[in-house]
């Protein structure tokens, strides 16, 4: 009798949060089986036995992209010159958020997504582990947190998208050497930490998707580099940096003005990998260093250690 009890008063909580989300958003939201909530709402009205099944939501978020930039050159009539000028956008776009509520929710997280056909997978991938992560750390069992998703994607889910960018044209001005999207570029990467699993395996395809080289240095702290067009390590950069990181940071680019065809006589690396050192520290999340060191050495990239690690 306790059991049935302490299901009924969650199943209550639960129908009670479907109906607030369904008359705060009443023309976003649909119900994927309308027979699970009608049976969900018989048994919390006493009429019915039998135990209800998985109650599905699909709700529609508008979020905004306010990393939009586009440049644009202006004629200045008087002097008979040009400006250029930088003006932000920001851009609109409508995801699905899926919440998938057990009948134990919510003494049980619920399983939640989001999709959208604006996202690339890598993103989408990346969008969902951190809204996983954010629904295991910060909710509290036993208490519903449906609306707190929503709040999450709708305020969070915009760096997920593109960065948009549009440069001025080649006759506005003079070109310089950084400008040239097809010059070789090498860049590094900084970031707090690479434990995901899900980032490492989107960080492998996507330099395969951008054809670059280089390697990706996971645990604490994390390095990527990648060498390729300044062009591909430009998109490769703006799609890790629209993932949920504790910090990322460019330290450098390194940039030399050569064609295309020239590329592979300046990278260090052949391929691009994922480097596993030997471990240490509490929770073995620390790649030795000198090894580290090692390998930079080894590809004539040692002058970058100072450049990570400010020693």
């Amino acid at each position: 009798l306790k059991m049935a009890a302490k299901s009924k008063q969650l199943l209550t909580q639960q129908l009670e949060e479907i109906d607030l989300i369904q008359s705060m958003y009443s023309n976003e939201t649909t119900i994927e089986d309308e027979k699970a909530l009608l049976m969900l709402r018989t048994y919390v009205n006493s009429v019915g036995n039998e135990l209800p099944k998985e109650v599905v939501l699909k709700i529609t978020c508008e979020i905004d992209n306010p990393t939009c930039a586009r440049t644009v050159t202006v004629s200045d009539e008087k002097d008979g010159g040009q400006m250029t000028t930088t003006k932000s956008n920001s851009v609109s776009h409508k995801v699905e958020l899926i919440l998938r509520l057990p009948p134990s929710y919510p003494s049980s997280h619920p399983d939640a997504s989001v999709w959208s056909n604006n996202l690339t997978r890598h993103s989408q991938d990346a969008l969902n582990e951190d809204l996983k992560d954010y629904i295991l750390e910060d909710m509290e069992l036993g208490e519903t947190f449906l609306l707190q998703c929503i709040q999450w994607v709708t305020d969070n889910g915009g760096k997920y998208f593109p960065i948009l960018e549009r440069q001025p044209s080649a006759s506005s001005g003079t070109e310089g050497k950084e400008d040239k999207a097809e010059s070789f570029c090498r860049m590094w990467l900084y970031m707090h930490h690479i434990y995901s699993k899900t980032k490492r395996r989107n960080i492998l395809q996507l330099s395969k998707d951008y054809d670059l080289t280089g390697f990706c240095l996971p645990g604490k702290p994390g390095v990527v580099c990648v060498e390729g067009t300044i062009r591909n390590t430009k998109e490769f950069y703006q799609h890790l940096r629209s993932w949920n990181w504790k910090s990322i940071t460019c330290k450098k680019r390194e940039i030399e003005d050569v064609c295309e065809s020239d590329l592979n006589s300046f990278r260090k690396v052949s391929n691009f990998q994922e480097l596993t050192f030997d471990t240490h520290g509490h929770r073995s999340n620390h790649m030795d260093m000198g090894q580290f060191r090692q390998y930079l050495s080894e590809h004539k990239l040692d002058y970058a250690f100072k450049l990570l690690f400010d020693i």
